[in-house]
């Protein structure tokens, strides 16, 4: 007997049709464990939330700064040097 042969006559010994999508035995127990949720823990969320709030902070300040540029660069009598000095800013950051 071949092993095709051993195939069909234990499919109808257990009566059960072949399945294109069936798993080994061995993977069925962990199919639950694929699919399952993962909890977060407080140091996720306090990670998140501080890289949240950085972010927060580094678009504010640029955008502050951005707005108080034209004045600092009168004030240092250099509109020739706007770029270098805008440059320098964001360099720093």
């Amino acid at each position: 007997m071949t092993l095709t042969e051993a195939a069909v006559q234990s499919q109808e010994d257990t009566g059960s049709a072949p399945s294109r999508h069936s798993r080994p035995a061995s993977d069925k127990g962990n199919e639950s464990n694929s699919h399952s949720f993962q909890r977060r823990g407080i140091r996720f969320w306090l990670i998140l939330t501080a890289l949240g709030v950085s972010g927060l902070l580094v678009a504010l300040e640029a955008t502050m700064v951005s707005t108080a540029l034209p004045s600092i660069i009168d004030e240092l009598d250099g509109a020739e040097l706007y770029v270098w000095v805008v440059m320098a800013f964001f360099l720093t950051s």
